[in-house]
């Protein structure tokens, strides 16, 4: 049976109405009463088109082709705007620092000590400059002594410097002229001897005079030959009358040759004393030729100093001097080891700086260190550590060493004795720039002496090591401490029982603290001896106690 559809039904329904439309027409007489009832309204449908699909086909015998001709005409663009150069970009120099032409310290401290420093010179130049410093700092104190005598200690340094330089195109001239004042007294008297004795009676006074003059290339290239000269003249006298006229001459010269750098140092000195109880001549030639080569892994030196010691006699001595040098890592980690030998000379203001209160007109004679052997290492430790660690032997024939003098009363005086020596040593430091703000040094000496007739190596430390920090707040206030250690020594004694006295070792702290105002006035204080260690610089010499010192600095 066959389903049916909505079309199918649509259909039937419209044939159904107009057979009742024709029963009403052709019955319009009658009455009709009966209910049609339509299901669904009207819904009118058209039936599917059919498509043709032939299309129409063009069949024409004439045809055009496009032909385009044109032409351009170009013209230039006016712009409104015109177009500035930039100026290419570069790199500013920093601004130099603002130079001041004096410099002036003014302060005064207990034991009356006053202090004076006065520093002139040029400003910035490019072909010279000239610097004169004036300095002098005095005391008026007085220490006890071990048998509590209380003796005055006073001392007095003047000092007066004139330097200048001349800078040519290849080279530079250098000149100086000085003189120093240094006073001091022998106060230290035997323990078991009271002596009152006046300032005048115990006073000794060292007048120097310097000049020199230097001259030195500046040629980069080391294919060119590279020198330096240099001449200089002491004169040194004592209260006593006792003088020493010094010349000295030093010259240098190098350059490239056999893939390396070759050159040759000469050294001449003269030293003559007059009115001494030995006026004997000390002359001191030194020849000492040498070769280097420097590459990116290591660093070689060799050569030889040939030096004639011209005293009572002549003698001559010959050294081998090379160093070799590794880097291991460049600037972080080098090892180096060397060899060497030289004499020192001992002339009479070297031996007076090194212990002022000496027989007045000593002489001593030069040391001959026979061998050195030295070696160590030195580098970084990141951006802000550096250290150095360096080990020595060293064989020294005639050094000296200082004895109290005991032909006078009072051995207040030291005279020399000679020994051969054997020195081991030991030297460390460690550098910490943590900041801006803070630097810290610690370093130490250790030394072991070897001597072949004396019991001990007289008035020598046995160690020492310095601890320094420096606190600077925004260039405004800076802060200084220093603490220092010294070991024992030994100093020899006549007549007694075991021979020596034993020096004990100390401690000693200073603190420093400055203040700026500005950049051209600032105050400071100074503070020496916090710990008032009572503490012996020589035998028989106690130094000074706490000591403060305080001023301000002024630049014109």
């Amino acid at each position: 049976m066959k389903k049916m559809t909505k079309n199918h039904i649509a259909g039937y329904a419209s044939v159904i109405v107009a057979c009742a439309c024709i029963f009403q027409t052709a019955f319009a007489q009658e009455t009709i009463d009966k209910e049609v009832r339509v299901v669904k309204p009207y819904e009118p449908t058209l039936s599917g088109a059919r498509k043709i699909g032939v299309l129409p086909v063009l069949d024409d015998t004439l045809q055009l082709a496009p032909n385009f001709d044109y032409r351009i005409f170009p013209q230039p663009l006016q712009s409104r705007h015109e177009v500035r150069p930039i100026q290419s970009a570069r790199l500013e120099p920093d601004p130099l620092p603002e130079l001041y032409g004096a410099y002036l310290r003014l302060g005064f401290g207990n034991y009356v000590t006053p202090l004076a420093e006065l520093s002139m010179n040029s400003l910035r130049k490019r072909t010279h400059s000239l610097a004169l410093n004036v300095s002098h700092i005095s005391s008026q104190g007085k220490v006890k002594l071990e048998n509590d005598q209380k003796v005055f200690a006073g001392y007095s340094d003047t000092r007066i410097d004139l330097n200048g330089k001349r800078i040519f195109k290849n080279n530079v001239w250098s000149g100086n002229l000085g003189f120093d004042s240094q006073t001091r007294y022998f106060y230290g008297h035997r323990p078991d001897t009271i002596a009152e004795t006046e300032k005048e009676d115990v006073r000794q006074r060292y007048l120097m005079a310097d000049m020199g003059t230097s001259f030195k290339s500046t040629h980069g290239d080391s294919s060119r030959l590279n020198y330096a000269l240099a001449i200089d003249y002491g004169y040194t006298q004592d209260l006593f009358n006792y003088n020493q006229h010094a010349f000295l001459f030093e010259g240098t010269g190098f350059r490239s040759a056999l893939k390396g750098v070759a050159g040759a140092d000469i050294m001449a000195g003269y030293y003559r004393k007059t009115v001494s109880p030995d006026s004997a001549d000390n002359i001191l030639v030194s020849v000492h030729p040498w070769w280097m080569r420097n590459t990116s892994e290591y660093q070689l030196r060799v050569g030889m100093d040939i030096t004639a010691d011209i005293q009572e006699e002549t003698t001559m001595h010959f050294y081998p001097n090379a160093m070799l040098r590794f880097r291991v890592i460049e600037r972080i980690l080098i090892p180096y080891v060397g060899l060497r030998g030289y004499v020192t000379a001992n002339d009479y203001r070297t031996i007076a700086m090194e212990n002022p209160f000496i027989m007045p007109g000593l002489s001593v004679r030069n040391t001959d260190n026979k061998m050195e052997f030295y070696g160590g290492i030195k580098g970084n430790l990141g951006s802000s550590t550096a250290f150095t660690l360096r080990a020595s032997y060293t064989l020294a024939d005639g050094m000296h060493l200082f004895v109290n003098d005991t032909l006078t009363l009072l051995s207040n005086q030291f005279d020399v004795v000679y020994d051969d020596v054997e020195l081991v040593s030991y030297y460390g430091e460690l550098m910490f720039n943590i900041n801006e703000k803070w630097d810290i040094l610690i370093k130490g000496n250790y030394n072991q002496y070897t001597t072949a007739v004396e019991e001990k190596a007289w008035h020598k430390f046995l160690y020492d090591a310095t601890l320094s920090a420096k606190y600077n707040l925004r260039n405004k206030i800076i802060v200084s401490a220093d603490i220092l250690g010294f070991g024992p020594r030994w100093a020899k004694t006549y007549g007694t029982d075991p021979g020596f006295v034993k020096l004990e070792g100390f401690f000693d702290a200073n603190l420093a603290l400055e203040y700026r105002y500005s950049k051209i006035l600032s105050g400071f204080v100074s503070l020496k001896n916090i710990a008032y260690s009572k503490y012996q610089v020589w035998n028989q010499y106690p130094a000074q106690g706490f000591f403060v010192l305080f001023g301000f600095t002024y630049s014109l």
